[in-house]
């Protein structure tokens, strides 16, 4: 299991544990190294989340680098895009520069182009391999994560960025991806999740037998940082942690 647990008695206390962890981590990577290196994510558990940061006023939103974590091929006003589901609930109400947030995907190109020009992006910031200073993460029943599904070749590309044409996975529309080397090396890992539905993907990925090109979750076995998981009593409870 992961080595970090932020248990909440309900959906809205674990969004706060989950959005505090966000905001002590940009701290202290500012202090470090004066900026906040992120890859964010969209789910429904983490719309609150967002909400949550932008209303906070300890954040320095100045010295946060904002990358994305996965992308679909949509246009960033589609209801299905990471990027319009984040700006939403967060970047248009907080003060990040336009430069600051950098979105994966932009319609005239196809996924394969867009993660070879995302990719160069990374290393200025989060060196190469990239280090991200946090990676917010998704999961999926079958234990997809991001836009990795089961033999998906992305799993194996030696790059950070990769594409995930035609995934096996709601919604059913190509992706740009984060990869496993970009996973591996970040700095922290988060995953939010909240009822019991998301006991055997946990599981999955944490307990099963090593089956990382079925499982893609399982790459966060080879976590080099800290792995987090912001869950609710309920989940919490399916997996046998003390809450």
């Amino acid at each position: 299991m992961p080595t970090h647990h932020l248990i909440g008695q309900n959906p809205a206390r674990t969004a706060e544990k989950a959005a505090a962890y966000i905001a002590e981590r940009a701290r202290e990577a500012i202090a470090d190294h004066g900026y906040f290196a992120v890859a964010l994510a969209w789910s429904d558990e983490l719309a609150p989340v967002y909400k949550l940061l932008a209303a906070r006023r300890d954040i320095e939103w100045k010295r946060w680098e904002i990358f994305f974590a996965e992308e679909r091929a949509v246009s960033t006003e589609d209801d299905l895009s990471v990027w319009h589901n984040v700006y939403e609930t967060l970047l248009r109400r907080v003060p990040v520069r336009e430069e600051k947030a950098r979105p994966m995907f932009a319609l005239g190109l196809d996924v394969a182009s867009a993660a070879q020009e995302y990719a160069p992006l990374l290393a200025p910031l989060v060196g190469d391999p990239p280090r991200f200073d946090l990676v917010l993460l998704t999961l999926g029943r079958n234990g997809e994560m991001l836009g990795l599904h089961a033999l998906a070749p992305a799993l194996e590309d030696p790059l950070p960025v990769a594409a995930a044409p035609d995934p096996p996975m709601e919604p059913h529309v190509d992706r740009v991806t984060l990869t496993p080397v970009a996973i591996r090396h970040a700095r922290h890992l988060l995953l939010v999740l909240y009822g019991g539905r998301h006991t055997r993907p946990l599981r999955m990925a944490f307990d099963d037998d090593d089956d990382r090109r079925r499982i893609p979750a399982q790459v966060l076995r080879d976590a080099e940082g800290e792995v987090a998981l912001a869950i609710d009593e309920p989940l919490a409870l399916s997996l046998g942690l003390p809450v």
